[in-house]
């Protein structure tokens, strides 16, 4: 049987993604920090640069885990801070190992699904609830916010009542905006203006209430199911992404409720420094204290804590606490760390002290072939790929989160939200229900 093509270079970049694992393994064993940050620092780009589209599970996780697994080693190294920086980079290291070796165990289809059968009715009527609803929920946050005389982020999430559950249906109107934008990047039909209308609408919550994830997460969606129809991806991408996200994430991090603050946060750090201390540091920033301080509080699962914390939502279990509960209120105060925000905790330490190097090498593995699965088995409709697509965020928040955020956020928001919209849609459902459309 001949080879085609694109067969080929699936096969090559299969066994690329194994030689890779197998050198991050062996870096782990190296002493000294100087290879294990060199291949850190370059080896993801050898897979990247080979074409791999953004939005396939092994384009869009190798990059976002490389943002945040070199952003804390390349601060500590411009602070020049090596207390146990090698550990940190083993860790890293492996977690990429087991990500890679994921890839070759169970590669990814070459899904060319830009032919996609959605209902007409169904997004006309997200359409109708995304154009008139979602804007007077914002604006009605937005007015609680300043009224309640509230003034930063923290304040914010603490406040209970109307407020509370306003910010949470606004965050699930978002996956339904991005559903109808997106159909409308299927369809070409008006997609450019709507995309920014709800941005900019995404922008006023950000600069307002200070809530980051709605705009990011709504771009996130939109703009990779975007490459996934029109398939015009280039590698050089990654690179000017990397540069840009990096960026934006700090001037945003900057910018939260300006409109209530009246100006920008302080900067903690200045120049090349600045640039890496944001949101990505967090993934290896918790690790390195773990490794700085040690474990005191013995062999504490984590991780059977974080799945029984998702199925507190079911009330199975009203004192369930998640890895960044335990890792905030005990790990912290213990050893007095500065701050009260901004420090999750994430799946790389979770894993490392659940397991160590082996769990974070398993469970990176375990992650990406799940991750793998979904993107094989729902990418062929509308629904679907937004799902998927929503995991991906899912799993990339985790980085700084732990696996109840992981769970929560792809099922209890992400699978389960798009459900309700389909339910809705079909006691309401009248004119339109049985006509589809394709690209």
């Amino acid at each position: 049987m001949e080879v085609t093509g694109a067969q080929y270079r699936s096969l090559e970049v299969r066994w690329l993604s194994l030689f890779l694992s197998c050198l991050l393994i062996v870096s782990s064993m190296v002493p000294g920090w100087e290879v294990k940050y060199f291949f850190l620092l370059l080896l993801p780009w050898f897979y990247l640069l080979r074409g791999v589209d953004i939005y396939r599970p092994d384009g869009v996780i190798v990059f976002f885990y490389y943002l945040y697994s070199i952003s804390y080693p390349t601060f500590l190294l411009l602070s020049g801070d090596l207390a146990k920086i090698a550990p940190l980079l083993d860790m890293s290291n492996l977690g990429f190992a087991g990500i890679f070796f994921s890839v070759f165990l169970f590669f990814p289809k070459e899904n060319n699904y830009k032919e996609i059968k959605a209902a007409i009715g169904f997004y006309e009527f997200l359409g109708i609830y995304s154009r008139w609803v979602v804007p007077l929920l914002v604006v009605f946050a937005c007015l609680l916010v300043t009224m309640q005389g509230l003034t930063s982020k923290r304040e914010i999430n603490d406040s209970a009542g109307l407020l509370s559950y306003i910010n949470r249906l606004v965050f699930i109107s978002y996956i339904y905006v991005s559903m109808y934008v997106s159909y409308l990047a299927l369809t070409k039909k008006k997609f450019r203006k709507e995309f920014l209308w709800f941005f900019l609408l995404a922008m006023f919550v950000l600069l307002v209430i200070g809530e980051r994830d709605v705009v990011f997460r709504y771009a996130f969606v939109v703009v990779l199911f975007w490459f996934s129809v029109n398939g015009r991806f280039r590698s050089l991408y990654y690179v000017f992404g990397f540069v840009f996200i990096l960026l934006a994430l700090s001037i945003s991090q900057q910018a939260k409720n300006i409109f209530l603050t009246g100006g920008l946060y302080e900067a903690s750090q200045t120049g090349l420094k600045w640039m890496f201390y944001n949101e990505f540091a967090s993934g290896s920033r918790n690790l390195h204290q773990i490794l700085l301080y040690g474990d005191i509080f013995g062999d504490v699962n984590l991780i059977w804590g974080d799945i029984v914390r998702f199925f507190s939502i079911l009330n199975l279990n009203e004192n369930a606490q998640s890895a960044t509960e335990w890792y905030n209120k005990y790990y912290r105060n213990f050893y007095d760390f500065s701050g009260s925000s901004g420090w999750g905790f994430g799946i790389l330490p979770e894993l490392y002290y659940s397991l160590g190097g082996f769990g974070v090498f398993f469970g990176f593995a375990s992650l990406m072939a799940i991750t793998t699965f979904l993107y094989n088995f729902f990418w062929g409709s509308i629904g679907g790929r937004v799902f998927v697509i929503l995991h991906y965020a899912a799993f990339i928040y985790s980085l700084r989160a732990d696996f109840a955020n992981l769970l929560g956020l792809s099922i209890k928001w992400g699978a389960f939200s798009i459900f309700l919209a389909y339910i809705a849609y079909s006691i309401v459902a009248k004119k339109g229900a049985g006509k589809y459309v394709r690209s």
